[in-house]
């Protein structure tokens, strides 16, 4: 599926019944880690100071037995 715009802020809505700490990581598509935070199932991600393009998002629970991948597009 093609990715979702974002301009200045990714909304992450996660929840599952169970309050679940996760881990979302984003990198550029060089593979280098650019930003990371910890929430509880949902989380506003602040990338109004990211340069204009296509980015990658791991969402991984503190355990490691979940992972979600994903990408997006800044296109402020």
């Amino acid at each position: 599926h093609s990715p979702n715009p974002v301009n200045n802020v990714l909304n992450i809505v996660l929840e599952n019944g169970n309050s679940q700490t996760w881990t979302a990581q984003i990198f550029n598509l060089q593979g280098q880690l650019i930003g990371n935070q910890n929430f509880i199932d949902r989380s506003e991600l602040d990338v109004s100071n990211f340069p204009k393009g296509m980015y990658l998002i791991r969402i991984t629970d503190l355990s490691g037995s979940q992972t979600i991948h994903g990408k997006f597009l800044v296109s402020h």
